[in-house]
């Protein structure tokens, strides 16, 4: 039995997915977005680029995030290959319309999106999982979903995957491809108290590479940070099971001796 037939479904409610259904809702396209978690939901992933600033001035949430306190980035500071000097780029060298972006907390910033979306008329039904990609030939019709209380079907005339890693219509259709190149894996914390860079790169992405891998020190408001390390991935599956999370976390940490530094007198 199909629930609902409606012009666009999408699927996912993360930036992606929550703005491109408050667009197309703001256009009078009838649209429904199916999300598989409950908002506010974890997620990595803090530091925005200036390319996503007109996008969010179009979606009018340009306030909101100002008001929630939300850092503005002005370029990263970087140790990179064998010189281990920092230096520094900024957004204003290349993009003279948008210099900052921002450094966010995703549990709420994600949040805003997706109320956002569901302001502007779009039917927002999360804890629905989609299972299964309903297509007519060679055309996605619609979906089955899955929630804790039963299965139900919506038709549409266009599908929007915004499912992120999950793929969903790119593994209906086994298009998934590894680029081997890119195997990694991230594991990372929050910290509380993490030293910031020198001014005035403060609010700065801090990246320091080291043998095997990189690390990244996001600040965040409220004296957070986002702090990660990126690693090959199957090296990191061995070593993850090896040692437990924890403690290989905090081994590849004391690779990055900058990073290690800003840390030492934080809280995990």
């Amino acid at each position: 039995m199909t629930d609902q037939s409606v012009d666009v479904l999408v699927i996912g409610g993360g930036p992606g997915g929550s703005s491109a259904a408050t667009l197309l809702a703001r256009r009078g396209y009838r649209v429904v977005l199916l999300e598989r978690d409950r908002f506010p939901r974890d997620h990595v992933g803090e530091s925005l680029l200036p390319a996503s600033v007109p996008v969010l001035k179009e979606l009018g949430v340009l306030p909101l995030m100002e008001s929630e306190g939300f850092l503005r980035k002005w370029g990263a500071t970087m140790v990179w290959g064998r010189d281990d000097a920092p230096w520094s780029w900024y957004f204003r060298e290349t993009n003279r319309s948008y210099p900052h972006a921002y450094q966010v907390w995703r549990p709420r910033f994600d949040q805003i999106l997706l109320d956002n979306a569901s302001e502007a008329g779009v039917d927002v039904r999360e804890g629905h999982a989609v299972s299964e990609i309903l297509w007519d030939k060679q055309t996605a019709r619609g979906v089955r979903y899955r929630t804790g209380s039963g299965d139900g079907v919506v038709d549409a005339e266009f599908l929007v995957d915004a499912s992120g890693q999950s793929g969903v219509i790119g593994h209906s259709l086994g298009l998934r491809r590894w680029d081997t190149f890119f195997r990694n894996l991230a594991a990372y914390g929050y910290y509380r108290g993490s030293e910031r860079l020198p001014a005035p790169d403060e609010t700065n992405i801090f990246i320091e590479s080291y043998q095997g891998g990189w690390t990244w020190n996001i600040p965040l408001a409220d004296g957070m940070a986002s702090v990660g390390v990126v690693v090959d991935s199957n090296m990191a599956q061995q070593g993850i099971m090896a040692t437990g999370l924890p403690v290989f976390f905090q081994e590849q940490i004391g690779k990055s001796p900058r990073t290690s530094r800003m840390i030492a007198n934080a809280k995990l």
